[in-house]
């Protein structure tokens, strides 16, 4: 989960940390080049639980979706400030 714009720089080190350890225990149980350009998913959404049945590997784009990230309406409606309907319609009818 991203930080809030507000974040201190105590919280941004940390959540940091966390991700640093993440990999380097996934680095550990799946090898460097599986982990190469993927995201270090926690099944339990407990991100100081690295124990190797916990941690997933999944594509960046998959996890960002997992998480509410991604390409989706509320997000098009943001970057766009107020014109969703074309943006919408390029995304669920793909023109």
């Amino acid at each position: 989960m991203p930080l809030p714009k507000t974040a201190t720089k105590r919280q941004q080190s940390r959540a940091r940390l966390l991700r640093w350890r993440a990999r380097q225990a996934a680095i550990k149980s799946f090898g460097a080049q599986a982990v190469k350009g993927m995201a270090v998913h926690h099944r339990n959404g407990d991100q100081t639980d690295n124990h190797p049945k916990n941690l997933k590997l999944e594509r960046k784009d998959i996890h960002g979706k997992m998480h509410g990230r991604g390409n989706t309406h509320r997000n098009a409606y943001r970057r766009t400030k107020g014109n969703a309907k074309v943006i919408t319609e390029k995304i669920f009818h793909g023109f």
